[in-house]
């Protein structure tokens, strides 16, 4: 079981480019964070977009709000995203909690090397 402290920061990680529900996918995954007891909680897909952004962009900003975290929440598909499998790894390197969902749970997992 996870004991989640109130200065915990959990951060969403996804597939986005090219995912059409990727806003109702974060979202959902934020509500139910926030039911397991996370408050601050690091949703990239409800930040801001940025007119004439690059992937490279995007992924420097949301990779400096990775760094902050305790816990990274990995949602399903996120193995088939450039950008969620390079913030794995990221956290992976610096000992970043890695949690996914399992029903009405959430259970910290291994990521194998690739």
């Amino acid at each position: 079981m996870i004991k989640i402290k109130n200065r915990d920061k959990i951060y969403i990680s996804g597939p986005i480019a090219g995912n059409k529900n990727y806003q109702k996918q974060f979202k959902e995954a934020e509500e139910f964070l926030r039911k397991k007891g996370f408050r601050r909680i690091i949703n990239p897909a409800a930040l801001s977009q940025q007119i004439g952004w690059s992937w490279c962009d995007y992924m420097r900003r949301d990779i400096k709000l990775l760094m902050d975290c305790n816990y990274i929440f990995m949602l399903d598909g996120w193995g088939k995203s450039e950008g969620a499998r390079l913030e794995i790894k990221i956290a992976k390197a610096i000992d970043i909690f890695i949690i996914k969902r399992f029903g009405d749970k959430i259970t910290m997992i291994a990521i194998e090397e690739e």
